[in-house]
């Protein structure tokens, strides 16, 4: 038995649960260990990152997402990975503006990444800024010369700005 005031004992049987398949019992965890430390940024990044890691979302779970990134983002606004995460759930519920938003701290946090850069690219696409989303891609593919969707991406920008 452990102390059910210790939010890292339920941290850990967060990441127990987690990793024997059972998603509805880690999130419970994560949300004991929240209640109990809600200072606590690990607990908020992996709660989310649980959360956004299920494949296609609801928008319930999409939002528990993003206020849990937020959260993280509050608590460590040098978490690349939180704003990188959170500014693509952003982009797929077409909040635009507040996707470029983290997605732009992202790139600067997490510079060699090209996952970051390929989706700061989409969400200046989305914003009709494509001279910039266009670099993006370029900065993408300079980091990973293989990623397919930023070839297409940019092609087809390239092949419109010529019309």
């Amino acid at each position: 038995k452990c102390d059910p005031n210790y939010s890292r004992a339920y941290l850990g049987l967060a990441t127990v649960a987690e990793r024997n398949g059972d998603v509805y019992g880690a999130v419970t965890y994560y949300q004991h260990a929240v209640s109990l430390n809600p200072h606590d940024e690990l607990i908020h990044f992996r709660h989310a990152l649980l959360l956004s890691s299920q494949g296609e979302l609801t928008e319930k779970e999409a939002n528990v997402a993003m206020e849990a990134y937020e959260r993280t983002i509050e608590l460590n606004p040098r978490n690349g990975l939180a704003h990188f995460n959170l500014g693509v759930l952003q982009l797929s519920a077409n909040d635009f503006v507040c996707a470029l938003t983290h997605l732009c701290e992202a790139s600067c946090l997490l510079p060699d990444d090209a996952r970051v850069l390929f989706y700061y690219g989409q969400a200046l696409e989305r914003l009709e800024h494509i001279e910039d989303a266009k670099v993006a891609y370029r900065k993408c593919l300079m980091k990973n010369p293989d990623h397919v969707l930023a070839h297409e991406c940019l092609n087809r920008l390239e092949l419109n700005s010529l019309t």
